[in-house]
């Protein structure tokens, strides 16, 4: 248990674990308890679950004057009341996108939990990739879409041999990503990266060579798909 005790960004491990375990308990308790059935959230409700939380921040700011050194109290509470200011321009959006888009009343506060808590993730991740940076590993994704219509070559058939009519080609559509890790040494000697990959092909085009006709020309294949891993290491001697 002696990790509990490590020094990460100033403080100890066991108080940024209590903390995201208290975050966890209370946004599983408003989605999965208060507001299990998708009720319209009327202004009372809205007015007393502002209290509540105002008043959970406030006592979280006493805990921090009595436990930390002085001014820290005064510094969360002035972050708090300016983000909680600042969020009115987020209300005014929300307020927009959900009717734009026709959300019922009802299903409003489940919608939008699942968005901040997609926001909280999100900003993990960010977190953790540049706790990772620090380390000197790096992360990297991508995705991609593509379309390739058959060439002039392709629809011709140039080069082909074929008792029967050449098929009629079409448009290949493509998909694909990638995820990689890297890492690198502090002295930059040893670098290392794995990339895992997919890529899948609807309608691909290639050439088709029968052996026992020797008929040959361009078809469809259905569906054809690639995947797999690939490690890359370098050593400066």
């Amino acid at each position: 248990m002696e990790f509990l005790l490590l020094d990460w960004l100033g403080n100890p491990a066991w108080m940024w674990l209590g903390f995201v375990s208290i975050v966890g308990v209370l946004l599983a308790l408003d989605l999965g308890v208060f507001h299990r059935v998708a009720h319209v959230v009327k202004f009372r409700e809205a007015l007393g679950w502002t209290a509540l939380w105002f008043t959970l921040a406030m006592a979280f700011a006493g805990l921090i004057k009595a436990n930390r050194p002085q001014g820290e109290a005064i510094e969360f509470v002035t972050g708090y009341i300016v983000e909680l200011s600042l969020s009115m321009d987020n209300v005014f959006v929300i307020a927009l996108i959900f009717s734009t888009l026709g959300i019922p009343r009802q299903y409003q506060h489940r919608v939008l939990f699942w968005g901040i808590l997609g926001v909280i993730v999100l900003r993990a991740l960010s977190v953790l990739a540049s706790l990772l940076q620090y380390y000197g590993f790096t992360l990297s994704g991508a995705y991609g879409t593509g379309f390739k219509a058959p060439s002039v070559s392709q629809a011709a058939c140039d080069f082909c041999f074929a008792a029967i009519p050449f098929p009629a080609l079409r448009p290949e559509k493509a998909e694909g990503y990638e995820a990689a890790i890297g890492w690198r040494s502090a002295d930059g000697r040893i670098e290392g990266r794995a990339t895992a990959y997919h890529l899948g092909v609807e309608d691909q085009i290639t050439y088709f060579f029968d052996t026992v006709t020797f008929d040959s020309y361009y078809i469809n294949l259905a569906r054809t798909r690639s995947t797999g891993l690939e490690l890359q290491g370098d050593l400066a001697l």
